[in-house]
């Protein structure tokens, strides 16, 4: 039996071209990796980086461009596991 408050979260991408990407965030314990998110939020915000409220990424008022590196290193702190834009195969083969 498994039990605790960790949190996994993958996302896939298929492109029309048939390529296949995914993302993968883990984290032993969700209300840590919710103040590391939350935090990192307020620290775009504080910068100047975004505008309160919630946007897509595309919004003017979503996070900058410049500024979302900075935002996913802060949201990932004490991460287990953390990749993007590898293909399923890299991260099952653990070519990260």
């Amino acid at each position: 039996m498994l039990a605790g408050a960790g949190v996994a979260v993958r996302v896939e991408l298929e492109y029309s071209n048939g390529q296949n990407i995914l993302g993968l965030f883990t984290h032993r314990k969700l209300s840590i990796s919710v103040g590391y998110a939350a935090t990192a939020f307020v620290l775009a915000i504080l910068e100047g980086n975004t505008q309160p409220g919630v946007w897509f990424p595309e919004e003017v008022r979503g996070i900058a461009t410049k500024a979302r590196k900075l935002l996913l290193e802060r949201t990932t702190q004490g991460a287990t596991n953390f990749v993007m834009n590898k293909t399923s195969s890299m991260v099952e083969t653990g070519q990260n």
